[in-house]
């Protein structure tokens, strides 16, 4: 069963606006680097020269409480409403250990989040609630689907290059795990900016708890697509395309740690005192959920895991049928 998020109005097709068809080799008609392209490394988004702020993979419980608590902030501030008053944006995707939470760390203090959450059977993705036609046309084209979520920045770290950091953290990611199609939601303001990295507009909706009705763009990156077009960039070429090729493979220094950031986070999710305090103690993620959820979670964590984790410390009438 999927989790759902929040109820939404669905904008009729003959409502929406007229997304740009983007296809990923339209830079090549042109010479040159586009002016978008061009402004974007004048601000420094290309050169991540912060020596204070560090990038990893949260795989303690201490940082991911401190990820998803940077969530929390981030959607309130947007206006968002929660169905429970915890200090972390937690739902049951964050349950499973192949959901990979990167973080940009200032001092020691967590100053920007992304996830990227792969298709699971019986829970699917955190958008099929609201975009599940547009996900399964993607599911009978692709055999593995994520979506990269949950990204939040303080305040005073979104202009700078932190965001397309942590991009460049889930390209790595979603290239080491065979990831074919890549999804992600934002607001119709960064459109052009996701379009330029070679995301493609595939529908839009609105939530219900979001005061000022704006609509939220759904997109999706066609890794297969994108890799094979950079393949073509030639040696010094001058391009958009080119810019992406160096700083998201070439240049990208995450793609030799993710294997090692992966086995962190499985060494992780099978330590029963990390798994009773993230989602036993802090959140009620798991008393929330349904029984068909619970079973995926409990086979993903093993049964001596879930045992542990579970066994003394809730309530045997909410669990007792996975006993």
């Amino acid at each position: 069963m999927i989790q759902k998020e929040n109820s939404l109005a669905v904008i009729p097709p003959e409502q929406n606006p007229p997304f740009p068809t983007t296809p990923l080799d339209i830079p090549q008609q042109r010479p040159g680097k586009s002016r978008r392209m061009k402004l974007l490394e004048q601000q420094g988004c290309f050169h991540f020269g912060t020596k204070s702020i560090t990038i990893q993979r949260a795989t303690t419980a201490d940082d991911l409480l401190a990820a998803y608590n940077l969530v929390h902030d981030t959607f309130q501030e947007e206006g968002r409403s929660f169905p429970h008053p915890t200090p972390q944006r937690m739902r049951i995707f964050q349950a499973l250990p192949n959901t990979a939470t990167f973080v940009a760390k200032n001092q020691n203090a967590t100053v920007a989040v992304v996830s990227v959450v792969e298709d699971t059977p019986g829970l699917g993705l955190p958008s099929d609630n609201t975009c599940g036609q547009e996900i399964q046309a993607l599911r009978r084209s692709a055999s593995r689907i994520c979506q990269i979520a949950n990204l939040s920045i303080a305040p005073a770290f979104r202009r700078t290059a932190v965001l397309t950091e942590l991009l460049r953290c889930c390209f790595a990611h979603l290239q080491a795990i065979s990831c074919q199609q890549a999804i992600t939601t934002f607001k119709p303001g960064h459109q052009a900016f996701y379009e330029l990295m070679g995301f493609e507009t595939i529908g839009t909706y609105l939530h219900d708890t979001d005061p000022n009705q704006t609509p939220t763009l759904l997109a999706n990156l066609n890794l297969q697509k994108l890799f094979k077009i950079i393949d073509n960039v030639k040696f010094g070429e001058n391009s958009d395309l080119a810019t992406l090729k160096h700083y998201y493979l070439d240049s990208n220094p995450y793609l030799i740690q993710i294997e090692d950031w992966i086995a962190e986070a499985q060494q992780a999710f099978a330590n029963a005192v990390f798994l009773r305090r993230l989602f036993v103690e802090m959140t009620n993620i798991l008393v929330d959920s349904t029984p068909d959820e619970l079973l995926v979670i409990r086979e993903f964590w093993g049964e001596n895991a879930w045992l542990d984790a579970l066994g003394h410390t809730i309530i045997f009438d909410v669990f007792s049928p996975f006993y």
